[in-house]
């Protein structure tokens, strides 16, 4: 018995780094059948998984939910042989996605917020619950270990924000950041850069914003490629004094997660995913959220807002000598334990996870 898992392996953004995770840690303990691909290419570090593809007999559909993969899989597996991972990036559900987590045996989330989102949408559907829903840890990759220990200091206090988002706006809150930004830069241009590390499909827009504030201590880096590597998001990291991650929805958010296990201080908003790690971490500096709710375009959920003026407020706070130097001592600390955030580590609960599933 073992797992063929179906997923994104031509690119480095979340279902693809889900998936190949999840894929070799379960190859390394014996349960993988094998993978396939659903993007017309092959990036090189994903190319050992596909090495030997057998059918197995339980399908993990690790993308973006979609009734024609699920009755594919269901076809091939049976209904109850496949199990849907609900997206880290999941803040709402859209109609398909619903009935895709309704049909299927298993529903894997990475948070309670992902759990809870499944729950409403199936609700306002008017869907039945899946047989199974179980939350299941995401990590990061252990190039992140021992960044704290190799940052070197500056005369200027480094701040990184990662714009993953292919449109523009995105919920990684880039845009108010920008408006926040110029809200005090005046202030902190002499003491402060910030640095944005954005996708190529985004530039020109983030580029044009930039120019319209005249924002000049702010500069852009392009992403490279089909997503950023892991060892190329580390080195923006170990460079970074503070990173600064203000994101209006995350399912999970995996950069906040490796900003804490680089023992980089972190800015972010105390909402939605990442609250199932943060609320036992030190080292961040939370971004209050406006009491008012605005729904997301075509969906179910409701998502924070995030006023600009608010991280204005944050970011002269993390810029303070008093403040980020016990920002620093809190990154720094945690940063020793945090091995046990890597997929090597997290794999294991997947693995209980899964066994019991099948099982049952």
């Amino acid at each position: 018995m073992s797992y063929h898992i179906f997923g994104h392996f031509g690119s480095r953004l979340s279902y693809a780094t889900v998936a190949s995770n999840v894929a070799r840690g379960l190859r390394k303990r014996g349960f993988l059948a094998g993978v396939t691909n659903l993007d017309d290419k092959v990036i090189e570090e994903h190319e050992d998984l596909m090495a030997g593809s057998d059918k197995g007999t339980h399908a993990i559909l690790i993308v973006d939910p979609s009734n024609w993969l699920f009755d594919a899989a269901a076809s091939a597996y049976g209904a109850a042989n496949v199990a849907v991972f609900a997206s880290p990036n999941t803040d709402s559900l859209l109609a398909e996605r619903a009935e895709v987590c309704s049909k299927a045996a298993m529903v894997l989330a990475p948070s309670q917020w992902c759990l809870d989102t499944v729950s409403r949408s199936l609700a306002c559907h008017a869907l039945p619950s899946p047989t199974w829903a179980c939350k299941v840890p995401l990590g990061v990759s252990r190039n992140y270990l021992g960044v704290f220990e190799r940052r070197r200091p500056s005369d200027k206090i480094r701040l990184l924000h990662l714009a993953t988002d292919f449109s523009w706006p995105g919920r990684k809150g880039t845009e108010e950041l920008l408006q926040a930004w110029a809200m005090v830069q005046k202030e902190l241009a002499p003491i402060a850069e910030l640095l944005i590390h954005v996708p190529m499909a985004v530039y020109e827009a983030a580029h044009y914003a930039v120019a319209d504030m005249s924002l000049e201590s702010v500069r852009l880096e392009i992403a490279a490629g089909r997503g950023t590597s892991d060892a190329e998001l580390a080195a923006l990291y170990e460079r970074a004094d503070v990173v600064v991650l203000p994101a209006r929805c995350e399912g999970f958010g995996m950069m906040m997660l490796a900003a804490c296990v680089s023992g980089t201080p972190l800015v972010t908003t105390y909402a939605t995913g990442q609250v199932d790690f943060l609320s036992s971490l030190d080292g961040w500096l939370g971004v209050a959220c406006s009491e008012r709710l605005e729904q997301l375009e075509h969906e179910t959920g409701l998502c924070p807002v995030v006023e600009p003026r608010l991280i204005a407020q944050a970011l002269l706070s993390a810029c303070s000598p008093m403040v980020l130097k016990h920002l620093q001592k809190g990154a720094a600390s945690q940063a020793r334990f945090a091995s046990r955030w890597c997929w090597d580590e997290v794999i294991e609960q997947w693995v209980e996870t899964l066994e019991y599933w099948r099982n049952s």
